[in-house]
């Protein structure tokens, strides 16, 4: 494909007309005060919350930017009762396939403020200019053995990469299931193509099947239908799609429904109990008043597992544990949990807390309750191979059993400590601690605690602590313009995928 590069978008201040940023404050006709509603982007009355499940340090679409303030006492813009909100373009309508949003036509306004001091507000809303001649067609993807939605991503760049001919050299939005989308008609109506790749260390071979559906998106022509649901929701599913695609494809960067963050040590706060806070944003398309699509780009927040040694992980979980049983070296002593000078909020400050040479049954419980489910790479293999956690056994690594099958055919039992010793050359530090019970086919998978790291870009879905929850929006609140800044630097990602489909996004 061809290389673009991403430049800095201008801000090119535009007449009120095109972008009605104008907002007039007080009472109005009906004495009721409110604003201008010509420049306010169609979104629904109701606001859809993304502070629920974690990502509560991010503001409600729109509150940021259609505050109502003036001489008048005008009040913020509330929501009618009894209306749906629209809740964005859902790829599962596109292709013939029946909404299943529910749209009920919005009220008119009683009136236009006409007293108040009028003034302009800059919104976190940008223009996506559409050429009126572009159209998208839809094809059909089927990729087997089926892997989860990455592994599917990656294998399309695999098919982009390895049979380039296919796509005659341009670029392929593809939503990681079924769904994909060409700006011009492939030459053939159904392709069959190998796919190698390397996934966990070994190469693994791929078959993917692109059909054409005969579904056509206009996407030219959304300005027409723009006020009805019905034949827009095509159009801006598979717009959607374009205007994320460059980020998707990155490989640093880790999707979370349509939030995308980035993992950096200088951009995250550590939240305790081998959590941290990730920064990123949240990007949708969204059809406006205006008969135009607008991209509205937020600053978002959430929780993930913090990347580590799953011992250490141990410890930052039973820290408080291990504190009172006096394996807490250093640091500030004293107060006990919850007390002055001790508990929770202290770790990490100066003191180091031991690894312990066994667990309580309370504790191997609790270790469990936290590590289930989440993903393991090891560490003792020269390949990075994940897994998933089952249980975290009541058996130490030297107590732990499995059968093995020498090289003769012969059954033997071995213990996880002498095997690590005898394969690996291992002598485990460690041997009174129980092991990971990892979930693997038809096989029976024990691995110590220290050959064990936390996998990287696990989000965290448990419910945070109150002093969690207060730590993570105490390093999410900034200052406007500091708000205003990250969400212009993201304006710019996935340039080459807009060039391709010769979309503009204006600032």
């Amino acid at each position: 494909g061809k290389s673009q590069t991403a430049h800095q978008p201008a801000i090119v201040p535009e007449k009120p007309s095109d972008t009605g940023q104008w907002s007039v404050a007080g009472k109005g006709k009906g004495k009721r005060g409110g604003s201008d509603k010509r420049g306010e982007p169609f979104r629904g009355p109701a606001e859809r919350d993304f502070s629920q499940k974690h990502e509560g340090a991010s503001l409600k679409d729109g509150q940021q930017s259609h505050m109502q303030q003036g001489q008048g006492g005008g009040q913020p813009q509330q929501a009618q009762r009894g209306t749906q909100p629209y809740e964005g373009p859902s790829v599962g309508a596109t292709a013939g396939r029946t909404p299943t949003v529910a749209i009920k036509k919005l009220p008119p306004r009683p009136g236009l403020g006409t007293r108040g001091r009028p003034i302009r507000l800059l919104t976190n809303f940008f223009k996506v200019e559409i050429p009126p001649d572009l159209t998208l067609y839809h094809y059909d993807v089927v990729i087997e053995p089926n892997v989860p939605r990455a592994i599917k991503r990656k294998v399309m760049q695999g098919a982009k990469l390895q049979h380039d001919w296919v796509f005659s050299g341009q670029y392929p939005v593809f939503d990681g299931e079924k769904n994909l989308y060409c700006h011009k008609k492939l030459e053939r109506s159904q392709v069959d193509v190998e796919v190698s790749m390397e996934d966990r260390g070994r190469t693994r071979q791929f078959k993917v099947v692109i059909k054409y559906t005969g579904h056509i998106v206009e996407c030219g022509t959304i300005e027409k239908v723009i006020c009805d649901p019905a034949q827009r929701m095509d159009a801006l599913a598979a717009l959607d799609l374009v205007l994320r695609q460059g980020t998707v494809l990155k490989p640093d960067v880790v999707s979370v429904g349509q939030s995308f963050f980035t993992p950096s040590r200088s951009n995250t706060v550590t939240l305790g109990d081998g959590r941290e806070v990730w920064f990123g944003y949240r990007q949708t398309a969204r059809p406006s008043m205006w008969k135009t699509v607008l991209l509205n780009i937020d600053i978002a927040a959430t929780a993930f597992y913090k990347e580590q040694p799953v011992l250490e992980f141990l410890k930052d979980i039973l820290s408080d544990d291990l504190q009172r049983d006096g394996r807490y070296d250093g640091g500030r002593r004293g107060g006990g949990r919850g007390g002055r000078g001790g508990g929770r909020q202290d770790r990490g400050s100066g003191g180091h807390v031991e690894v312990p040479q066994q667990l309580s049954e309370y504790q191997r419980k609790r270790f469990l309750k936290e590590i289930k489910g989440l993903k393991i790479v090891v560490t003792h293999l020269s390949y990075p191979r994940q897994y998933k956690v089952d249980n975290v056994p009541s058996k130490t690594a030297s107590e732990q059993t499995f059968t093995l099958t020498l090289d003769n055919g012969q059954e033997v039992e071995r213990t996880v400590e002498r095997y690590f010793a005898d394969t690996y050359n291992i002598k485990l530090r460690y041997p009174n601690l129980p092991c990971l019970h990892v979930a693997a086919k038809n096989k029976n998978v024990y691995l110590p605690l220290e050959c064990c790291k936390i996998a990287k870009g696990q989000r965290c879905s448990k419910k945070l602590t109150e002093m969690q929850l207060r730590n993570m929006i105490r390093h999410t609140a900034k200052p406007a313009e500091e708000r205003r800044q990250d969400i212009l630097r993201n304006v710019s990602n996935g340039m080459a995928h807009l060039y391709e489909c010769a979309l503009l996004i204006r600032v």
